[in-house]
């Protein structure tokens, strides 16, 4: 599984990602910083930069999680890419049409704690920021939540 997230704030963008396996074991993930754009670009950014990962891990089948309902919608071929990411896009669907399988759902947010977390950190450049990093203890405590199974409440 790939969760991907973008965030934006006053001062920057940054975007997150994490693959696990079947047991919700983290394999890889990544934060990077990232000038400040379009939410729903930024969010494209970071599910393409996680299939590539995914994909360059050798990953054969791949389910992606995003909290973007429009990025969904677009990779799926339900809406029209923006113009200015129409490349992107189309360099997306080859990547993923290298897998033996794949598809792509939306989370909502408050389900996506550990890509949002990734998003959010303040990476130290602006070139992916791969992990192993020194992993803070609330990532880990979102880690093990979701491998528990933690059910989270949208209010």
């Amino acid at each position: 599984m790939l969760n991907t997230d973008a965030s934006l704030d006053a001062t920057r963008g940054g975007l997150g990602g994490l693959i696990r396996d079947d047991n919700g074991m983290m394999i890889q993930a990544f934060s990077v910083n990232v000038d400040k754009a379009v939410i729903h670009e930024l969010e494209m950014e970071a599910i393409e930069m996680g299939v590539r990962m995914a994909h360059e891990l050798g990953i054969k089948s791949l389910w992606i999680e995003t909290d973007s309902s429009i990025d969904v919608s677009v990779i799926i071929g339900k809406m029209k890419p923006p113009w200015r990411k129409a490349n992107q896009i189309r360099e997306t669907w080859c990547i993923l049409n290298q897998f033996d399988s794949w598809r792509i759902s939306n989370i909502w947010r408050e389900a996506n704690w550990a890509a949002d977390f990734l998003s959010k950190r303040d990476a130290p450049c602006k070139q992916p920021n791969i992990i192993p990093f020194t992993i803070p203890q609330k990532f880990l405590d979102i880690l093990n939540a979701d491998r528990e199974g933690m059910i989270y409440d949208r209010f």
